[in-house]
């Protein structure tokens, strides 16, 4: 057999695959008021899953009231739970580029009942400018390419299937991860949430600096949520310690969050409501 008709073989395959998956698709429709059901019940099946769904990044100071704002969103874990409760979806990435100072990761998704699909392109450093500049080793290349497919596979995920649908389930994934119902006063439960930055080396000083609050007895809900997000992304190799908690330091990827955080305000993003 030649190489052009081990391609075309190959080319059959994959087509007879994917056609068979749509007439299953097409047989066995979703149920949204399932999806919808499932979700919410996995994403708050204990408070460590909940608390995994979703991240926050710093924004920068408000230039108005000069307090620190965040952007708020869904994580790859909510992701992962989404697509396998929304079902009939396909999902995955793949690396576009390994260069000497960028790797390139691609997510996919692609819905086979509605027949549409997304793409996104996610390109994260692998060169440190620290003692004249270096690449980095092959392990951190792996880490870094590892949250760069995490990072594309989620956004992918999430312009295939509405985040919008789950917004009652949102927060009720918020309330579970900060533990709102459980009676216990929000400045023990901020207190607690410190000693997962031990190991990051920040202190509860920087936490609350960070949070524009002087004393833990001044921290809200929304203090925690936005503390259990920023831990999230610091876990998920988003950013970095450094970016989450030296003031003033925003990191390219968090000025273009800003630009999006407008589709997030309503579902994971602040009540501006409440601002007024």
């Amino acid at each position: 057999m030649t190489q052009t008709e081990e391609v075309s073989q190959i080319v059959q395959i994959n087509r007879s695959e994917v056609e068979s998956a749509v007439a299953i698709a097409n047989a066995y429709p979703r149920s949204i008021a399932k999806v919808k059901e499932a979700v919410g019940l996995l994403a708050c099946i204990d408070q460590e899953t909940a608390k995994a769904c979703f991240y926050s990044k710093p924004l920068g100071k408000n230039k108005d009231t000069q307090k620190e704002e965040f952007a708020t969103g869904p994580s790859i874990r909510l992701a992962e739970i989404a697509a396998t409760q929304y079902k009939n979806i396909r999902f995955g990435t793949r690396i576009v580029e390994t260069g000497e100072k960028w790797v390139t990761v691609q997510g996919i998704c692609i819905d086979l009942e509605n027949n549409i699909s997304y793409t996104a392109d996610v390109q994260r450093s692998i060169w440190s400018s620290k003692n004249g500049g270096y690449r980095y080793s092959q392990s951190m290349i792996e880490t870094t390419t590892k949250a760069a497919g995490a990072i594309a596979v989620r956004d992918a995920i999430f312009k295939v299937i509405p985040l919008g649908l789950f917004a009652s389930e949102l927060k009720k994934i918020k309330a579970t991860a900060t533990g709102a119902n459980t009676g216990v006063p929000v400045s023990e439960r901020l207190t607690k949430a410190f000693t997962q930055f031990k190991v990051y080396k920040v202190s509860p000083e920087q936490i609350m600096e960070q949070l524009g609050i002087k004393t833990v007895e001044e921290a809200t809900e929304e203090h925690l949520e936005t503390l259990i997000g920023l831990y999230n992304a610091i876990k998920d190799n988003e950013i970095t310690p450094e970016d989450a908690f030296t003031p003033n330091k925003v990191t390219k990827e968090a000025k273009d969050e800003k630009v999006n955080q407008g589709m997030q305000d309503g579902l994971f993003g602040k009540d501006k409501e409440k601002k007024k």
